[in-house]
């Protein structure tokens, strides 16, 4: 790669038709990074297009796509990735039971495995 540590655009898309969920966590990241005194995570990051929390997308629809360093979208790309899929398979599911109950109301226990991540989740899937 050289010294240069060169722009690269990246993109977040759907593998299959979800309620996508994760979006706002990311893009406070985002901001937390562009703003970071320590350096270590500092990232001049550009934010193309997102979608929002609870929209229902189809499959092949691009959820999130941004500029960053190729050397911030390396160090990040699993663990963004790892949040958008669990929080968006959470809030599918969740969309999927409350289409098929009547007067239920679908809540997270308090014993879910990420707490109030898996809980918003829940929220946005309509629960």
């Amino acid at each position: 790669f050289g010294k240069k540590d060169p722009i690269v655009n990246a993109k977040i898309i759907a593998k299959e038709n979800c309620v996508i969920a994760g979006t706002e966590e990311i893009l406070w990241f985002f901001n937390e990074c562009k703003k970071n005194k320590s350096g270590d995570f500092k990232a001049d990051i550009k934010i193309i297009s997102s979608k929002k929390d609870g929209q229902k997308i189809k499959k092949g629809e691009i959820l999130l796509a941004f500029q960053a360093s190729l050397q911030f979208v390396l160090k990040t790309e699993r663990v963004i990735l790892n949040l958008v899929q669990r929080m968006s398979g959470i809030a599918t599911e969740t969309n999927s039971l409350v289409s098929k109950t009547k007067n239920v109301l679908i809540c997270p226990t308090r014993k879910t495995p990420f707490g109030l991540i898996d809980k918003k989740a829940v929220a946005v899937g309509g629960g």
